[in-house]
């Protein structure tokens, strides 16, 4: 038994350093030079700027539609991840009023249409919009790159599956996908499970590592927001927004301000609800958190924050549940709480994705049933429907393996 134990930390403190080279191989964006980046026409043009402000332009880095090599499309990502580009700069100046970050995997007919959606938002070019992809896809990286209507960043998650196909954090050669390998050969992550036996997947914990590695990225390190404290709004690929969202946002921030100070987080809907009958000028304030165009400022990113641990460790795949745990470890009094719209400014129109084995993807009949939907949007004022949620511990797993809670932690530092 003794040897055993020996041979399981033996195996975790290998990993652990494997980790950890991984991420100082990611931490020299701390030591780059402050630069300057514009994008016309699929060009990426760079402006290095200087303490003294000495500017030197760059020739055009050229965005291809695919890599030969795996190192190749890491350097991409390192040097996408530093420069910033920026497009659409010289076409929408002024301040930024919100920043939208927009988690994008491949499903580029999904993103289309929340792209579409976004275009016919009134105001939407005082908007910054990040997209944040964890796969280099033509396809995708088309639909981005003809948003026109406001300023774009595209950044690139650099522990993906693409970029590590057979090592950690992709699924590692050496791992075992099923318990009962280790009786043909040996197997390291034995003993590394979720508290329902499960093995790593890492298309699943891609996810979660992806979303806080997104909100790290965004608040710490995006250059061109340094001085900015407003909203930061997530939403999905395959998220579609009603044209009054970003009016909806700056009224629940008014009400927030006056009624409800303790007030954390603001969503523009709950999966799966639409009621806009005699609701449509309501929000609900709970003790909750909701995924669907969920939004806060710095100040809350830094309490968050600070309960890292919590989130990284927690046994739950997903970055909601995660989240709400980390919520639940805040000792304020009173207790945080996020303000809902009860008529959803979001909607969520996946048939088939990372939680379903549908094959029918179109999404034209879940944006019919939103619209149709709709009805006395732009409301002047907001009123509350307060409701007591009970939070509790539950997880749904898949969570468990100590490398993912050394990476997720590791994060924090990049």
């Amino acid at each position: 038994m003794l040897c055993s134990k020996y041979k399981i930390f033996a195996a975790l403190s290998l990993y652990i350093c494997a980790v950890t080279v991984l991420l100082l191989k990611f931490s020299r964006m701390e030591n780059t030079t402050r630069n300057e980046v514009t994008t016309v026409q699929g060009q990426v043009y760079v402006q290095n700027t200087t303490e003294q402000e000495q500017h030197t332009e760059y020739p055009a880095i050229s965005v291809p539609d695919f890599f030969e090599t795996v190192e190749e499309l890491s350097e991409f990502i390192y040097l996408a991840n530093t420069q910033q580009p920026v497009l659409n700069q010289k076409l929408h100046k002024g301040a930024i009023e919100l920043v939208i970050v927009v988690q994008v995997h491949n499903r580029s007919l999904y993103l289309q249409e929340l792209v579409n959606s976004l275009a016919a938002t009134p105001s939407i070019n005082t908007t910054l919009l990040i997209f944040s992809h964890d796969l280099f896809d033509a396809t995708t990286n088309a639909v981005v790159r003809n948003v026109s209507f406001t300023r774009v960043v595209q950044i690139f998650y650099p522990f993906s599956i693409q970029t590590h196909p057979r090592e950690f954090p992709g699924p590692d050669l050496n791992d075992c996908q099923d318990r009962d390998e280790h009786l043909a050969r040996p197997c390291p992550n034995l003993h590394f499970t979720d508290t329902f036996g499960n093995l790593r997947n890492a298309s699943c914990v891609q996810i979660k590592h992806h979303w806080w590695w997104k909100a790290n990225f965004v608040f710490e390190k995006i250059k061109m927001l340094r001085e900015y404290n407003g909203l930061v709004l997530f939403l999905e690929e395959d998220h579609y927004v009603a044209p009054d969202f970003l009016h909806s946002l700056k009224l629940m921030q008014r009400f927030a301000k006056y009624s409800y100070p303790h007030c954390w987080l603001f969503a523009l809907g709950i999966h799966n609800r639409i009621n806009y009958h005699m609701l449509a000028d309501y929000v609900y304030v709970q003790n909750s958190v909701e995924n669907l165009g969920l939004a806060f400022n710095r100040t809350i990113w830094q309490r968050v924050s600070r309960f890292s641990e919590h989130f990284c460790k927690f046994d739950d795949y997903n970055w909601d549940w995660s989240l709400r745990h980390v919520i639940m470890q805040v000792p304020d009094e009173p207790r945080p709480v996020s303000m809902i719209m009860a008529a959803p400014r979001a909607f969520h129109i996946g048939s088939c994705g990372a939680h379903s084995t549908d094959d029918y993807c179109d999404p034209n009949e879940a944006i019919l049933k939103f619209k149709n939907a709709q009805m006395d949007l732009f409301p002047k004022s907001l009123y509350a429907l307060e409701q007591d949620t009970l939070l509790t511990t539950s997880y749904n797993g898949g969570w468990g393996d100590p490398r993912d809670h050394a990476l997720c932690m590791g994060m924090s530092r990049l």
